[in-house]
């Protein structure tokens, strides 16, 4: 143990803080790896000795605001105590401000890496992969529920949601995917409907593509898939495509023809509102 280098031991107590508490909550595991990396013992070690995936970039994100923050306190704190007048304290915020200059220089050169790197890969089509491999795993078992996949898609769909916040994945994987949660309702099969849901809600960013998603989703046998398409075209201004959607579906629901009176009425075509009304008393 005497012999052991210092530098390989605080890069494997680093790393095994890192691996025991990597699902704490972003923020509070950012401000427990600063403290720890700004330790005489880890005066060497960086960042990107230890957090090196992809998946980390909330961690990320939350030490460079961190950093930021005791930067710019301590930056005025050395301009007192040792730019303008030397004192003993001032020396040592001057190396504690050199040392978290090092990990926000480190920090940043890892973002942009890894930005560099989204360009070449999606994380969104080898994730998507990874859960249809699990889909695959599921359609195996006797009794889907309580199945650990389960858990694994709910989870890699959350990670999603987040990365998806970002807009960096172009527009064909994103609707691919849309394409394959409405062709296969949700998952609802495999008890993933709600992380599926929260997915396809974070997949569209212009018209064009809620439109394209509205199209999709009027051609599922879903009702609600097809209603929220309908709203999507009533959104943008499609309104001859949501007017044939009530249309279509008016003997299914009450409501169906209460909204398609109340658009005839805001656009002012009375006529027709008192038309459907009357068709409506007529329903058995």
């Amino acid at each position: 143990m005497l012999d052991t280098n210092k530098t390989e031991v605080a890069y494997d107590w680093l790393y095994a803080f890192y691996m025991v508490n990597k699902n704490l909550k972003e923020r509070e595991f950012a401000q427990q790896l600063i403290e720890l990396l700004m330790l005489p013992l880890c005066d060497v070690i960086l960042p990107s000795n230890i957090i090196n995936s992809i998946e980390n970039k909330e961690v990320h994100n939350e030490m460079i605001l961190l950093l930021d923050a005791i930067i710019e306190s301590d930056t005025k704190e050395v301009q007192k105590k040792y730019f303008k007048k030397y004192t003993s304290e001032g020396y040592y915020l001057k190396k504690k401000l050199d040392r978290e200059m090092h990990l926000i220089e480190d920090l940043k050169k890892m973002k942009e890496e890894k930005q560099n790197i989204g360009n070449e890969v999606s994380i969104l089509n080898s994730s998507w992969k990874q859960i249809q491999e699990l889909i695959k795993w599921l359609s195996y078992e006797r009794y889907i529920d309580d199945q650990v996949e389960i858990d694994e898609i709910w989870e890699i769909c959350a990670a999603l949601v987040r990365h998806l916040k970002d807009n960096s994945e172009s527009w064909n994987i994103r609707k691919q995917v849309l394409h394959d949660i409405v062709d296969n309702d949700g998952y609802d099969y495999y008890s993933c409907c709600d992380p599926m849901t929260d997915l396809l809600e974070v997949l569209c960013n212009t018209e064009e593509e809620y439109l394209e998603k509205a199209n999709v989703m009027m051609k599922s046998r879903d009702r609600e898939y097809q209603k929220q398409a309908a709203k999507i075209y009533y959104e943008y201004g499609h309104d001859e495509e949501y007017v044939l959607y009530l249309k279509s579906n008016l003997e299914k629901t009450a409501d169906v023809y209460l909204e398609l009176i109340e658009y005839y009425d805001s656009h002012n075509d009375t006529d027709e509102a008192i038309k459907v009304g009357y068709e409506a008393l007529d329903v058995p």
